[in-house]
C-alpha cells in the first residue's frame, strides 16, 4: 500500500486507516505502529494525506508509552473529535490543549456533531449527509436491515415467495397448503445428494451456497431439497434459482419452511443532559417550554425514548428575558441482534404429474 501510494506523485492519493488501534495499539508492535508513523509523516511529500481513526485518544499513548502515537498525532494537521464521554474527554484536553467550553460541549455532542482542531483554530460543525450518503455509511442494524429488505423488493421475480416479516416458524408454499404439509411431515432422508446441473449463472438469483442437498420421492416424484443458513434479513428470493435442471429434468421451486435461531435484545439505562432557554425560573412552569421526551439513537444501534427527569435553571436573566436552563432526561434504551435465518427450499419436476395435480388442486405454476 506504501509503496503504491510513492509511485506516482502527480496523482493526489488518500490512505484510509481505520481501527487504527489494532496497529498501534498495546497489542501491536513497533515495527507496525512505525509503519503508520511513516506513512502519516512523509505522505504529503508524494502528494497525499493519511486519515486514521479509533474510539479512543489512549489507543495512541498505549504503545511504548506513546511513543509512536504522540508523533502521529502531532503529524496530523486537522484532527476530528465527535461525541466522548466524561474521562475520554480529559485525556483529550490535556493532549490537545482544549478549553473548559470545548470539553463541556464534546460531552453533550449529538450524532453528527463534531470540533474540527486545526493549527490554532477550533471549529464546532454539524454533519449532515443525504440519503444516500447515509446508506453507503451506515452501521445501524436497523438501517442496514431497512436497505436489504428494499434491494430485496427490487429484485424479487418469478413469482418467488416474498416475507412480508421475520416470523419464529412459517410454512409457504406454490401450490395447495395441504400438499405443502405433507411434504414437510417428515425431514428429508439425509441421503447423499445426487448431481445437480445447474443452468448458467445469468439464470440464476441464489447468491448464497446451501449448507445441504438432498432428495427424497413423494407421490412417484423425486424431490430435491435445498437447506440454507443465512443472515436475519435475507428472503426467499435472494436463494430461489430461476430454473434447476438434474438428468435433463428443469425443476421449479414446490414449497418452503423458513425459521429463526437467536436473536438477542440487549438494554441499557442511558441518561443525557440538553441545554436551553427557558421562560421562566420556575421548573415546573419552564417544563412547558421543554419537550417530555426525546428519541436516543447511538452509534453502538441502541436506540429507544427518553424522559424529561428535571430541569436544572440558571439564576441570571439574559439579555432576551429568559433563563439558561439543563433539561436532563434518562431511559431504558435497546438493541437487537439479528438471528440466523434456516430456509428448506423443496424444489419439485415440471412434469406431467406436478402440472396434473396443480391443475386439480386450482394452483398456477410459477412461469
Amino acid at each position: 500500500m506504501w509503496d503504491k501510494a510513492k509511485e506516482d506523485l502527480t496523482r493526489r492519493k488518500q490512505i484510509f486507516i481505520d481501527e487504527v488501534w489494532q496497529i498501534i495499539g498495546a497489542s501491536s508492535n513497533a515495527l507496525a505502529a512505525n509503519y503508520v508513523f511513516e506513512a502519516v509523516k512523509t505522505i504529503r511529500g508524494y502528494g497525499g494525506g493519511v486519515l486514521v481513526a479509533t474510539q479512543d485518544l489512549n489507543d495512541f499513548f498505549s504503545l511504548e508509552d506513546g511513543k509512536y502515537g504522540r508523533g502521529i498525532l502531532n503529524n496530523c494537521k486537522i484532527k476530528i473529535i465527535l461525541n466522548l464521554e466524561e474521562e475520554e474527554a480529559q485525556r483529550v484536553q490535556s493532549v490537545l490543549k482544549l478549553t473548559d467550553a470545548e470539553i463541556d460541549n464534546i460531552t453533550r455532542f449529538e450524532r453528527g456533531s463534531a470540533l474540527i482542531v486545526t493549527n490554532s483554530n477550533n471549529v464546532t460543525v454539524d454533519m449532515r449527509c443525504s440519503e444516500e450518503e447515509k446508506d453507503l455509511i451506515t452501521t445501524d442494524r436497523d438501517e442496514l436491515r431497512r436497505i436489504v429488505e428494499t434491494q430485496n423488493a427490487k429484485s424479487t421475480r418469478n413469482g418467488g415467495i416474498l416475507m412480508k416479516k421475520p416470523v419464529i416458524t412459517a410454512l409457504c408454499c406454490l401450490l395447495s397448503l395441504g400438499t405443502a404439509t405433507a411434504a414437510f411431515a417428515e425431514e428429508p432422508t439425509p441421503t447423499p445428494a445426487p448431481e445437480l446441473v445447474g443452468l448458467p449463472p445469468e439464470d440464476t438469483a441464489s447468491l448464497f451456497y446451501p449448507d445441504s442437498i438432498s432428495w427424497q420421492e413423494n407421490g412417484g416424484q423425486l424431490l430435491v431439497v435445498k437447506q440454507y443458513s443465512v443472515p436475519y434479513g435475507t428472503t426467499v428470493a435472494d436463494l430461489t434459482e430461476s430454473t434447476m435442471q438434474w438428468n435433463g429434468v428443469d425443476y421449479t421451486l414446490w414449497g418452503v419452511t423458513q425459521s429463526v435461531e437467536g436473536g438477542v435484545t440487549e438494554e441499557k439505562e442511558v441518561t443525557q443532559d440538553f441545554e436551553l432557554s427557558v421562560r421562566s425560573a420556575d421548573a415546573e412552569t419552564a417544563r412547558n417550554d421543554v419537550k417530555e421526551s426525546v428519541a436516543y439513537d447511538d452509534e453502538y444501534g441502541f436506540s429507544g425514548t427518553l424522559t424529561l427527569q428535571d430541569i436544572t435553571i440558571g439564576e441570571t436573566l439574559q439579555a432576551d428575558s429568559t433563563y439558561m436552563a439543563t433539561a436532563h432526561y434518562a431511559g431504558t434504551v435497546t438493541r437487537t441482534e439479528a438471528g440466523t435465518v434456516h430456509y428448506t427450499l423443496l424444489y419439485a419436476p415440471i412434469s406431467a404429474p406436478v402440472v396434473v395435480a396443480a391443475a386439480e388442486s386450482g394452483i398456477t405454476l410459477p412461469c
